[in-house]
C-alpha cells in the first residue's frame, strides 16, 4: 500500500492535487457511490485470522499499538468470531481488500491513539476519519481534516446538504452525511471511522453545531464546478519519448535548478501526456493527460484525464504558481509535516538538445540533490531526493521531456524507504495561437 501512495506522490511533483470532476447529470449517481462506498467500510465483514491481530504494545518503530478489540473497548471486535465494520485505524487508508489482506499477513486491526499527537503505524491496517471521506470521494492520496477544505465549497446552512457531502471539524474529525432522521431537521444520519470502528450513526444538528462543525461540498459534486468537455486527444500528437539527449560544447555548470513548473508558456487547448513508473511496480503506472483550459493572469485551470478508462475528467485550479511544491510534494509522505528545513547539497545545468519525431528541440538537463528535514511528532526525518531531468520550453505546460528520481525517507535508522522512478513525456500538442476552450470557474 505504501509504494502505491508513493506513486501518487511522485506523480503530485507534475500535477497538483486533483479533483474529479462530472457531468451535472451523473451528480445523482456520483453521490450514491459515495454512499455506496462508505456502507461498505460499515457492512465490512471481517474475522481476525491470527493472534497477532490483536496487540497493546509498542511496535517495531517505536509507536504505541492499542487494537480497538473487545479488552480494550467495550464495543470493540470479538478475536474469536465474524465482526462488522472496518476498524479504527489513526492515519488509516486502507481498502476493504488491503485491510483484509492485511489481517490475513498479521498486521494490527486498526489502532486507537495515545493522543492527537500520536503517530500512525506501518504495522496496522484499517481507516480513520478522514481516511474514509479520502476513499469515498476516490482521491488519489488520503487528506486529512486540515486540509479537506481545499477541494470543497463551504456550504452556508446545514440545511443544503446532500447525501455524500461531509460535516468536517478542522483537525479533529469528519463524517460523511448520509439523510435527515426526521422532518424536522434535527438530527442526521453520518457515516464516520470512529472508535472503534466505521458505522452508520445518528447525530444531533444542534450538538454538531456547538462543536463547530462546517458543513462541505466536494467540489466537483456541485453545480459551480465547470464541465467543460475538452478534447485533448489528437491523432497528430508529437512523441517525445522516443527522442536521444544530445549535450552540447558548453560545460556544466552550477545554478539554481528550476522543477519546469514555468506556466508562462502554456497556451489554452496546450495538452500533453506523461508516464511515472515505480521500480519493481509496473502495475502502479500512471498515465494521464493533462491540457489548459482557461488561463488568467493569476490563475491557470486545468483538466486532467487519466487515460486508462478514458472517461473520467478531472479539474485543476492553480491559484499560486510560487508555492514550492517540491515541499509541499514530499510533505504529503510524511504525517503532521507541514514544513521543512531544505538543504540543497548540489545542482547542475547542462544545455543541449532532445532529437526526437525528425525535431531537435533546445532543452537543458538538471540534476538536482535535496536533503529535507522535516519536523514531525517531536522528532526529525530526513528525506533525500536525487532528481535528473531534462526539459524543454518547446514541451508545453510542465516542460518536462523526461526525469529520473530517487526518493529515501529516512523514518527511523531501522525504517528507511527507498524509492526508483522515472516519468516521461509520452506526447504533446502545442497550440500556437490561444483558442478559446472553456471560462473554467472561479473557486
Amino acid at each position: 500500500m505504501r509504494r502505491r501512495q508513493l506513486a501518487w506522490l511522485l506523480l503530485t511533483l507534475l500535477f497538483l492535487p486533483t479533483a474529479r470532476a462530472q457531468d451535472s447529470p451523473r451528480l445523482d449517481s456520483r453521490r450514491n457511490r459515495i454512499l455506496s462506498i462508505a456502507e461498505v467500510y460499515a457492512a465490512h465483514r471481517w474475522r481476525p485470522a491470527s493472534p497477532s491481530n490483536l496487540f497493546h504494545g509498542v511496535d517495531a518503530d517505536g509507536v504505541r499499538i492499542d487494537t480497538p478489540d473487545q479488552d480494550f473497548h467495550s464495543s470493540g471486535w470479538d478475536p474469536d468470531s465474524w465482526n462488522t465494520g472496518i476498524p479504527y485505524q489513526w492515519g488509516g487508508f486502507s481498502t476493504p481488500e488491503e485491510f483484509d489482506d492485511g489481517v490475513r499477513e498479521g498486521l494490527y486491526a486498526g489502532h486507537l491513539p495515545k493522543n492527537r499527537g500520536s503517530r500512525a503505524s506501518g504495522h496496522a491496517v484499517g481507516v480513520d476519519c478522514s481516511g474514509l471521506v479520502s476513499r469515498c470521494w476516490e482521491l488519489p492520496y488520503k487528506q486529512s481534516t486540515r486540509s479537506l477544505g481545499e477541494l470543497c465549497y463551504t456550504l452556508d446552512s446545514y440545511d443544503e446538504l446532500l447525501p455524500g457531502d461531509v460535516l468536517n471539524r478542522y483537525d479533529a474529525h469528519v463524517m460523511v452525511f448520509k439523510s435527515w432522521a426526521n422532518e424536522g431537521r434535527t438530527h442526521m444520519r453520518v457515516i464516520e471511522a470512529i472508535t472503534p470502528c466505521v458505522l452508520e450513526n445518528e447525530r444531533e444538528v444542534a450538538a454538531l453545531k456547538d462543536q463547530g462543525y462546517q458543513a462541505l461540498r466536494y467540489r466537483p459534486l456541485d453545480p459551480r464546478w465547470s464541465q467543460v468537455a475538452v478534447a485533448f486527444e489528437d491523432p497528430t500528437r508529437t512523441s517525445a519519448a522516443k527522442g536521444r539527449w544530445v549535450a552540447n560544447d558548453a560545460q556544466a555548470a552550477p545554478g539554481a535548478a528550476e522543477l519546469g513548473m514555468a506556466f508562462d508558456a502554456a497556451r489554452v487547448g496546450d495538452w500533453a501526456r506523461y508516464r511515472t513508473v515505480l521500480e519493481g511496480a509496473q502495475d502502479e503506472t500512471e498515465v494521464r493527460t493533462i491540457g489548459v483550459a482557461a488561463k488568467r493572469t493569476d490563475e491557470i485551470d486545468f483538466h486532467v484525464r487519466r487515460v486508462e478508462d478514458g472517461l473520467t475528467l478531472e479539474r485543476l485550479d492553480t491559484e499560486s504558481l510560487g508555492t514550492p511544491l517540491i515541499d509541499e510534494w514530499l510533505s504529503l509522505a510524511l504525517t503532521d509535516a507541514k514544513s521543512a528545513e531544505r538543504e540543497i547539497r548540489s545542482t547542475k545545468s547542462v544545455p543541449g538538445f532532445w532529437e526526437a519525431a525528425g525535431q531537435r528541440l533546445p532543452a537543458e538537463r538538471i540534476e538536482l540533490d535535496v536533503r529535507l528535514n522535516f519536523r514531525v511528532g517531536g522528532r526529525t526525518i530526513a528525506v533525500d531526493l536525487a532528481f535528473s531531468a531534462i526539459y524543454s520550453r518547446e514541451i508545453p505546460i510542465l516542460h518536462l521531456i523526461a526525469a529520473d528520481h530517487t526518493l529515501v525517507i529516512h523514518y527511523s535508522d531501522e525504517n528507511v524507504q527507498e524509492i526508483h522512478g522515472s516519468t516521461r513525456t509520452l506526447a504533446f500538442r502545442r497550440i500556437q495561437q490561444a483558442t478559446p476552450v472553456g471560462a473554467g470557474a472561479r473557486r
